[in-house]
């Protein structure tokens, strides 16, 4: 198989495709708060550092916390695991602008 050609976008369908992302992440959101069993959970952002973190507070409320440096811990309760954002994040490279 051949690679493709890599493709640039215009701002037009780079904001399209974001606004979709922003759509999908939104339905997901609503289809993780429906799951009762669901405790909590996180989103890794590949493009910067910052966790999302929510964790079940009732069956109609969520709290979020957002960590956003090296040197915080996240601190998933229901499968008892505490990582810091540097483990996490240990072999991105970022992009420079």
């Amino acid at each position: 198989m051949l690679a493709e050609e890599a493709h640039f976008y215009s701002h037009e369908e780079y904001f399209a495709l974001e606004e979709q992302a922003d759509y999908k992440s939104e339905y997901w959101r609503q289809v993780y708060w429906t799951l009762l069993s669901l405790e909590e959970y996180v989103l890794i952002d590949q493009y910067r550092m910052r966790v999302e973190y929510f964790k079940r507070v009732s069956n109609k409320e969520w709290r979020l916390l957002i960590f956003s440096n090296s040197d915080e811990v996240l601190t998933l309760n229901s499968v008892d695991v505490e990582i810091p954002l540097s483990e996490i994040y240990l072999n991105v490279t970022w992009d420079e602008e």
